[in-house]
């Protein structure tokens, strides 16, 4: 009588087909006795087809599932081992790539950087030379020469100044020297490539000014820390912060009218004969970069 449940029925019949496929074996064994290779062919299909309809079985399917269950845990931990060194592996092989890229943006970086400062310069050059027009307009008796500023005085005593041009350049001693609209100094030396400039802020520089709104007269003198005093002014004079300061013509060493500097401080007491007042001076020399050379002023040497 056939089983109420498929799968001791398929069970059965799995085993049915395995004795008949042993019969069949033996008759093949007595039949084909002297053809060995043949019997273990025909045997080897014999067990494969019997794998087949045995995997198909309930306690097969336990074992498989049992297998299974068995070797998660093994295959979890190997995951666990093998996921970081597949990571590892491929990040060694992204650096590379990352290092290519890191070394072409730096090249593009360092280029950007040097054509950053190279327009930069360029628009400190292109302000030099709207100063020295803006100067040559203001004054067009004045024949002008543009000097760069090569070497200072490492003293803080002595305020003095190299630049690049020299007698091949038509710069003299005596020559003034101007800044930003506001007088500099003066040549004290020239040579061939070069010269030297006393500046107005050196305790040994003098010169010939007076108050641009009143007119009166005194002497411009250098003090320490780029500073300027205007000494022996009347104290009959009229005399206000914020006045500026110029060359006057007395004792023939500075063309009249160039700015000096501006009253920010009267020093002096009513009794006083005269009165001195410190000034700002019209250039920055602590950021002189370039001076202009006047060099169609002949000095008058006073005996």
């Amino acid at each position: 009588a056939p089983s109420d449940c498929p799968q001791e029925a398929t069970s059965a019949v799995a085993f049915q087909v395995l004795v008949e496929f042993t019969n069949v074996g033996r008759q093949v064994q007595g039949s084909f006795l002297r053809s060995r290779l043949t019997f273990w062919v025909v045997l080897a299909l014999l067990l494969g087809v019997s794998g087949i309809l045995l995997s198909k079985t309930p306690l097969i399917a336990s074992l498989e599932g049992w297998a299974m269950q068995g070797i998660k845990p093994m295959q979890k931990a190997a995951s666990r081992i093998t996921n970081p060194i597949g990571r590892f592996f491929e990040t060694l092989a992204r650096r590379g790539d990352l290092e290519v890229e890191n070394e072409r943006l730096r090249q593009e970086m360092a280029s950007l950087t040097q054509e950053i400062a190279r327009l930069r310069e360029l628009e400190f050059e292109n302000q030099r030379l709207r100063v020295l027009l803006r100067y040559q307009e203001e004054n067009p008796d004045y024949e002008l020469l543009s000097a760069a500023v090569i070497g200072r005085d490492p003293s803080n005593l002595m305020q003095r100044i190299t630049v690049d041009k020299g007698t091949e350049d038509g710069v003299l001693e005596g020559m003034v020297v101007v800044a930003n609209g506001g007088l500099a100094g003066k040549v004290i030396k020239s040579y061939p490539t070069s010269a030297r400039v006393l500046l107005v802020t050196d305790p040994s520089s003098a010169v010939n000014a007076m108050i641009q709104g009143s007119r009166a007269l005194g002497v411009v003198r250098g003090k320490p820390s780029n500073s300027l005093t205007m000494e022996f002014v009347s104290q009959n004079e009229q005399v206000t912060e914020g006045d500026l300061v110029v060359t006057s013509d007395l004792g023939g060493g500075f063309p009249k009218g160039v700015v000096i500097g501006q009253v920010v401080e009267i020093k002096g007491d009513d009794l006083d004969l005269f009165r001195e007042l410190r000034l700002e001076p019209a250039v920055q020399f602590e950021r002189l970069e370039n001076v202009i050379v006047i060099t169609n002023f002949a000095p008058i040497h006073l005996d």
